[in-house]
């Protein structure tokens, strides 16, 4: 063996032993010709900590169409809001006896909610001059309350507490923290057309939604993918900002386990500024009590046609008991559209810092349990995706 051949093979093993040592290893593919996608790993404080279970959207898949020049009012106004997942029925324990066996273990903590570039306001007020008077111009009087579209195999079985109320149907709230920081996410799935869920900043370029909302499986990675915030009936007041890359959890990418049904999306930055310059950023907390008072929000098809922002505001009834970490559910109405948008605990308007944090996204419900929707427990599944989010 050469000094040539031997050195080839110290760096081969090496380049191994490192890429194994990062977690980027090969993954069966989710849709019948999609390619293998690579695990990441976990960054935090900017290095590499452990290998993580999270599926990375390729870098080099190219969306169809100039997503910039594609998202105009009209088609954001025609995109139907994605189904809320339907998930199979369970005897959903009492949160009395459920909550501390569905936690996971682990060291709890939470990240602060910031607010925006003092300038961010009057330079989007400049720059979309069009879409601010489009704010000014609706009449709310004129349009309807409720939706048409209501499921009617989600009737009523029995009712949790719950106060359901509009954010921005009336009032300037797309001008004041936290609302801004929360919008619609638009999409196009491949193969059956344009469609739109809920999402919010989570700091940097990062964004949360659900897992089901970036990702289908059988058919694969969800494309044209632009983030709306402070949505508001066609109007986009800061602007639209546009995916350039995905995660989701690697549970959610091979068997769509809704304990697990989380997302987050990068965007670009819009005028040299990031999106949470632009309209500040929620909060974080995880490894928390599932038994929280909660703020649901997003745009909900059967409230408002998802013209509006929602928001239901309920403590946990049930845990959702199933292979992971049990899901958190409260009473609530919303339905289709709402899909990805933060829940929220120590919701505090107008405020920032110690206030206002993200403590899951709305995912599913169940036909058994139909005015309750869920989200998948946020523990340190979602601290690893809030980690590798924030250094994007």
């Amino acid at each position: 063996m050469t000094a040539r051949f031997r050195s080839f093979v110290i760096v081969a093993c090496v380049c191994l032993l490192l890429a194994s040592g990062l977690g980027i290893v090969q993954a069966a593919p989710g849709a019948p010709d999609e390619q293998p996608r690579a695990f990441v790993p976990v960054l935090g404080n900017g290095s590499v900590q452990a290998a993580s279970s999270f599926v990375l959207k390729a870098e080099n898949a190219v969306a169809p169409v100039d997503t910039a020049a594609y998202w105009t009012a009209e088609r954001m106004m025609a995109a139907a809001p994605l189904d809320l997942l339907i998930a199979p029925d369970v005897d959903l324990a009492a949160v009395d006896t459920a909550d501390a066996a569905g936690e996971m273990r682990g060291a709890s903590g939470a990240f602060p909610s910031k607010l925006p570039d003092p300038k961010a306001l009057t330079l989007a007020q400049e720059l979309y001059a069009d879409q601010w008077a489009m704010l000014e111009e609706t009449d709310p009087a004129g349009v309807p309350v409720e939706g048409a579209a209501v499921d009617e195999s989600l009737a009523w079985r029995e009712s949790p507490p719950f106060t359901r109320y509009s954010v921005n149907y009336y009032g300037e709230s797309w001008k004041q923290f936290p609302y801004k920081a929360m919008g619609r996410l638009f999409f196009t799935i491949p193969g059956l057309g344009n469609a739109s869920c809920s999402a919010s900043s989570a700091g940097g370029r990062s964004v949360w939604t659900a897992g089901h909302c970036l990702y289908t499986r059988g058919i694969g990675w969800h494309t044209n993918i632009a983030f709306v915030p402070a949505y508001r009936d066609g109007a986009a007041p800061y602007g639209k900002f546009y995916e350039t890359n995905a995660i989701i959890s690697y549970e959610w990418w091979a068997s769509e386990d809704h304990a697990y049904d989380i997302g987050m999306v990068i965007v670009g930055d819009r005028n040299g500024m990031k999106l949470s310059q632009w309209v500040g950023n929620l909060g974080f907390q995880y490894n928390r009590s599932g038994t929280q008072q909660f703020f649901a929000f997003g745009y909900p098809n059967n409230v408002n046609t998802s013209r509006y922002l929602t928001a239901c505001a309920a403590r946990t009834q049930t845990r959702y008991a199933i292979s992971g970490p049990d899901p958190v559910g409260i009473g609530c109405d919303m339905t289709y559209g709402s899909s990805g948008g933060p829940w929220v605990v120590g919701f505090y308007p107008y405020a920032a810092g110690a206030v206002n944090y993200v403590n899951g996204v709305v995912s599913f419900g169940s036909s058994a349990y139909p005015n309750q929707f869920f989200a998948s427990y946020f523990g340190t599944k979602a601290k690893e995706l809030w980690d590798w989010g924030r250094v994007q």
